[in-house]
């Protein structure tokens, strides 16, 4: 079975970074080896049902605690996570219920991930099907560690995707949701920050992780919700508008 957590990180590297040294005659070329990349791992997570985790060598298993699933009764799929009414440690066979809530939130991950390919490779119609299914999907976990960050990136993406369509008015609306989402964070968390992209990939907690680390993540994807809202109000002509969201 492929290394899960190297794959990934190999296929990031592959798509932000290595991408850039693409040659001029097959400028995509890194983004579709990497869709590929990680479309296989969404395959081989999908084929790990059977196999269990540890409990003690997975700290994440206190995080999955507060969440469950809702299956999609003609695919027997994960269609949705939602936030448990009674949070219990009693339930049996802890450990297989975990890898398939971790299994189902990598998936989500690569969904995202996918959508930013077909995006850069201007399939943004494909794209935007991605990002809507995403947001579907953790709409009723948005505020948990897990999703916030996850969350504010999708709605970036949607905001990009609208205003190439010159749909300013619902890219405004996905930005407003952006804003609410990190203002509300912000008021409620001073020092605790959600989980980088990047941790989510993890078997546990990445301790040398710090909050500063995570603060400074967050708040980059912020800045870039208010970059972009610049942009459009600028293409609506509302100045005074633009120019706050520029400072």
């Amino acid at each position: 079975m492929m290394n899960i957590k190297t794959s990934y990180k190999e296929a990031v590297q592959l798509c932000y970074v290595k991408c850039l040294n693409d040659p001029e005659n097959d400028p995509y070329k890194s983004k579709y080896e990497v869709k590929k990349i990680f479309d296989d791992i969404k395959d081989q997570l999908l084929l790990s049902g059977e196999q269990t985790v540890s409990d003690d060598d997975n700290p994440l298993t206190n995080e999955f605690y507060d969440l469950d699933i809702i299956y999609d009764k003609t695919t027997n799929m994960p269609r949705t996570f939602v936030m448990k009414d009674n949070v219990t440690k009693s339930e049996t066979n802890i450990s297989a219920l975990t890898l398939v809530k971790y299994n189902y939130l990598i998936r989500l991950l690569l969904d995202y991930h996918i959508a930013t390919i077909y995006n850069d490779t201007e399939e943004k119609t494909e794209g935007e099907k991605y990002l809507k299914y995403l947001l579907g999907n953790i709409e009723n976990v948005q505020l948990h560690l897990y999703f916030y960050s996850l969350n504010l990136h999708v709605l970036n993406q949607l905001i990009l995707i609208q205003a190439s369509y010159d749909k300013y008015d619902q890219a405004i609306l996905y930005a407003s949701q952006a804003e609410q989402l990190y203002k509300q964070w912000m008021i409620h968390n001073e020092t605790k920050f959600p989980l980088q992209l990047k941790e989510l990939i993890e078997t546990s907690i990445n301790d040398s992780i710090s909050e500063n680390k995570r603060c400074r993540e967050f708040k980059l994807a912020y800045t870039h919700t208010l970059y972009y809202l610049a942009q459009v109000y600028a293409k609506l002509n509302e100045k005074e508008q633009s120019a706050k969201y520029c400072q």
